[in-house]
């Protein structure tokens, strides 16, 4: 390439950079004006989607995704609306959104409060699921599309078994578990679900249907009998679903316009306008809290924050909140299956240093709070999950795959060369020795032992009645309250006020939020490309991209206190 073309190359990248940088400020300034909100508005929340724990830190997202809104965002909303003069309703559209049920329980709570306003409380489906009917049950009336389809047909879990493919592909698992429930490493190792597996599959999902036909009982004042004997019929259109009282009446989404908005377009707000145009009055002035988000697979080092969870990252917010004079209490949010052990344990340290700092710490769950995810939390002051929260898991997993098979397919031949007994230990490319084999299951229940006995310090319990709640038990939220392996049953703003309790802070107070992670400019960003990932890749390719990404952390860590993955219906 010619000198000439280099320069004229530099120059097209250098003006390219300027209008990208000037469309994304134009665009992030637009995004940031405020809409006002009309007398008699009517807030549409369209319960869809992506909704993540907490909005990605840099500009890109907020600018290409501005639509987007969080679980906290969501609730808080629906709760001012409840006390706002200007709003006379709110229109609940679930639409298969990407959570789980504990963030459905976080959301149809806000729900719960906004009824008490008496305000007009719609909700409407088109196509629901048993999800979508959990959230728009609680509204005082339930249309569905003419048309439309009710898919109440229970809760059901998938667990994939991948050996068949290794087998397929010349890999071996070798894997190694603490307790029988410890069943993480089963999906590599078993073609089939164990006993133990199975056993803890169905008291998870014997606790969450129960949830699920205990809100459709209260909201729709049918007996538990009949809740079933609907569950089990499992399809219906929306002409027999008025006919059998689960929904009140069909409309068309223009009826429903004319209806509560008569007609007035400029009315009908949708949420995310309608949080920009309430976010100032959102933000408390008095006393400080931190609120750490800590989202993701457990890992040591930097993770990305709300994706991923660095034990670095994650220990110095603890640091940086718990030495900050001007923060009165520290809530951390939890939504991870764990990860590393080692990491888990160097977050967990920090979360005692903030103990000893006398600085009130409390722990909020969300989905998933298991393994890795339980160890961060379980040193806590009090910790709150919603009833459907997936906890505990106590336990440990280690193993590497032996890859020869793989190698001799592509035709591959290694030969290994080591100066020291136990030098291939972790290598791929030879199978562990009875004494290596030894030596592992050794290391590994020193780990459960340290986890155990940290559990029963936190819980104030004793190592055998953590063991036997442990050995990879999952609990929900709901049988970890029995279990007393958490305080409350509660969302992020019960944890929020338990916290303001704890440091003498008035009930009445509303108090500031430090946000952990905090916001990126613009400039950090653009020196941290890999965000625009996270703009334009698919949702579903995200989750390929997140298992992957638990794969890389299994490679290079020894131990994982890591979930068994339990997939369940939405």
């Amino acid at each position: 390439m010619s000198k000439g073309t280099k320069i004229f190359l530099a120059v097209i990248i250098f003006f390219m950079g300027l209008f990208l940088v000037a469309v994304i400020t134009i665009g992030f300034k637009f995004s940031k004006s405020t809409p006002k909100v009309a007398e008699g508005s009517v807030v549409v929340f369209d319960i869809s989607g992506d909704i993540p724990e907490v909005i990605p830190p840099d500009p890109f997202t907020q600018l290409f995704n501005k639509n987007m809104m969080s679980v906290h965002e969501i609730t808080e909303s629906i709760k001012y609306a409840a006390t706002d003069d200007k709003v006379k309703a709110v229109i609940i559209r679930p639409y298969f959104p990407s959570i789980g049920w504990a963030k459905a329980q976080e959301i149809a709570s806000a729900i719960n409060e906004y009824r008490k306003s008496n305000k007009p409380l719609i909700s409407y489906f088109e196509f629901g699921t048993n999800m979508d009917y959990y959230l728009a049950s609680g509204a005082t009336k339930v249309y569905g599309a003419p048309t439309g389809m009710l898919m109440l047909n229970g809760i059901m879990a998938e667990v994939p078994f991948f050996k068949g493919l290794l087998d397929k592909l010349g890999v071996e698992a070798e894997m190694q578990h603490v307790g029988d429930y410890k069943s993480y490493s089963d999906i590599f190792t078993r073609d089939n679900i164990s006993d133990a597996h199975k056993e803890m599959a169905n008291w998870l999902l014997d606790s969450i249907q129960s949830q699920l036909v205990a809100q459709i009982q209260k909201s729709r004042n049918l007996s538990k009998e009949k809740v079933m004997e609907l569950i089990n019929l499992g399809f219906f259109d929306n002409q027999k679903a008025v006919k059998e009282k689960l929904i009140d009446g069909t409309l068309y989404w223009d009826e429903i316009e004319n209806q509560y908005a008569q007609g007035d377009k400029k009315k009908l707000m949708w949420a995310f306008s309608y949080y920009k145009s309430i976010k100032s009055e959102l933000k408390g002035r008095g006393s400080k809290i931190a609120l750490l988000y800590a989202i993701g697979s457990i890992e040591s080092g930097k993770g990305q924050p709300g994706k991923s969870i660095g034990s670095d990252t994650l220990s110095s917010w603890i640091r940086e909140a718990y030495k900050d004079k001007d923060i009165k209490a520290i809530v951390m949010r939890v939504d991870s299956p764990g990860g590393s052990g080692i990491a888990s344990d160097a977050i967990w340290r920090e979360v005692m240093n903030a103990k000893k700092a006398k600085k009130p710490f409390i722990v909020s769950m969300s989905d998933v709070a298991g393994s890795g995810g339980y160890y961060i939390a379980m040193g806590a002051d009090a910790i709150f999950a919603q009833k459907s929260t997936l906890t505990g898991s106590i336990g440990v997993i280690t193993g590497k795959f032996y890859l020869n098979g793989l190698w001799e397919k592509l035709g591959i031949h290694i030969e290994v060369i080591k100066k020291a007994e136990n030098a291939d230990l972790f290598s791929s490319t030879t199978h562990f020795t009875d004494t290596q084999k030894k030596i592992i299951e050794e290391n590994m229940n020193t780990f459960y032992k340290v986890f155990t006995e940290k559990a029963a310090s936190g819980r104030k319990m004793t190592i055998e009645q953590i063991d036997a709640r442990g050995r990879g038990r999952v609990w929900t939220g709901e049988q970890a309250k029995e279990n007393h392996l958490i305080d409350a049953i509660g969302g992020l703003n019960d944890a929020i006020e338990y916290a303001k309790k704890m440091a003498n802070i008035s009930q009445k107070e509303k108090v500031t939020l430090v946000v952990y992670p905090k916001k990126k400019t613009l400039f950090e960003a653009l020196m941290e490309m890999e965000n625009f990932n996270d703009v334009f890749v698919p949702e579903k390719l995200k989750a390929y991209y997140q298992m992957e990404h638990m794969l890389t952390v299994f490679s290079r860590e020894p131990y994982l206190a890591i979930m068994p993955p339990i997939r369940f219906s939405r």
